[in-house]
């Protein structure tokens, strides 16, 4: 366990509040956490919300410790005057164990799904948002990056492929999200097909890797009719 928990992103967070910006809302903006620059473009995107609103970001899985979250939150309450704050979880769906750790520290849920480490502590009155995933602007940018990546739209098919839940319980849902953007991206593109798969990464390895199964059935039915393959990945937002 502390090998795997070794190897994730750190937790980290940041003041993007630009300078004379006071309110008493704010905004805290959660994110798994990323590698390779994803950190960099996170803040970068957020960085427009600071010359609006008092708005802290605080990515990181927090799987054993908050800390992070609560110094993001101070930040925003003792130093801005922020009375209600709006939690802002950058997730790819609603069902992951990610953004139940994040409501067992924020006090929105009584079970921690990783450690039970210690909730937040503040006078503000704190909301938590969707996640973007069922935006439909989501839609628009899956079948963007989808053209950017065919040549040909008319005789290519893509498939939308997704981090997805750990349960069972909780996947039907994924799925008919994912096709809502899949009816969407139909009616506006000429592609052959638009399919859908939720991967489940962190389900156990049997799950896994029949979702797999299904993902690699799918790529060579495409290429046995002919058709260019375009995976369009909704495991991240930017």
């Amino acid at each position: 366990i502390m090998a795997n928990m070794a190897r994730m992103p750190p937790d980290w967070w940041e003041d993007l509040i630009a300078e004379g910006i006071k309110g008493k809302v704010g905004l805290l903006v959660l994110g798994h956490g990323y590698s390779r620059g994803g950190n960099e473009q996170f803040k970068e995107k957020l960085a427009p919300l600071g010359k609006e609103y008092p708005t802290t970001v605080a990515p990181g899985m927090a799987m054993m410790s908050g800390n992070h979250i609560q110094k993001a939150l101070d930040t925003l309450t003792n130093e801005h005057g922020v009375q209600t704050v709006v939690v802002v979880p950058v997730e790819p769906g609603d069902d992951s164990s990610l953004i139940g750790q994040w409501k067992y520290i924020l006090g929105m849920a009584d079970e921690a799904p990783y450690l039970t480490v210690p909730r937040v502590e503040t006078k503000a009155r704190l909301l938590m948002t969707k996640s973007p995933a069922a935006d439909p602007r989501t839609a628009t940018i899956l079948r963007d990056h989808a053209l950017e990546v065919t040549k040909d739209p008319a005789r290519t098919r893509v498939i939308i492929v997704s981090h997805g839940p750990e349960t069972v319980a909780a996947n039907p849902r994924e799925i008919q999200l994912l096709l809502k953007h899949a009816d969407a991206i139909k009616a506006s593109s000429k592609f052959t097909d638009v399919q859908v798969l939720s991967l489940q990464d962190d389900a156990i390895p049997e799950v896994r890797a029949a979702n797999k199964a299904v993902l690699r059935a799918m790529i060579i039915d495409a290429k046995n009719s002919g058709e260019d393959v375009a995976v369009s990945n909704n495991r991240t937002v930017w």
